[in-house]
């Protein structure tokens, strides 16, 4: 279920599309991120005829496949030793 959207603030983006040629105005593009959720969708009219209840009715979730692709099974990661060499230090985040 997409989050309900009651102000501009909550969006990641909302982008209105025109054409490069006859500068004709083509979809507003609209996303929001919720936690670790990304919702997008496309409205063809302009922002300013966009209603926050059509937004929330029109978003839909991107699945995570899409966000986050499965690691390619080419790929191997390398492990740590349990135990590392003396003079070796791992930083941790600050």
């Amino acid at each position: 279920m997409a989050p309900e959207i009651t102000s501009w603030e909550e969006l990641l983006w909302v982008y209105e599309e025109f054409d490069d040629e006859t500068e004709d105005f083509q979809y507003t593009q609209i996303a929001k991120v919720d936690d670790d959720k990304i919702f997008y969708c496309e409205m063809n009219k302009p922002k300013a005829d966009i209603t926050f209840q059509e937004i929330t009715a029109s978003l839909a979730r991107i699945p995570d496949d899409e966000t986050f692709p499965p690691w390619p099974p080419a790929f191997s990661i390398a492990n740590a030793p349990q135990e590392l060499p003396p003079g070796i230090f791992i930083n941790g985040l600050k």
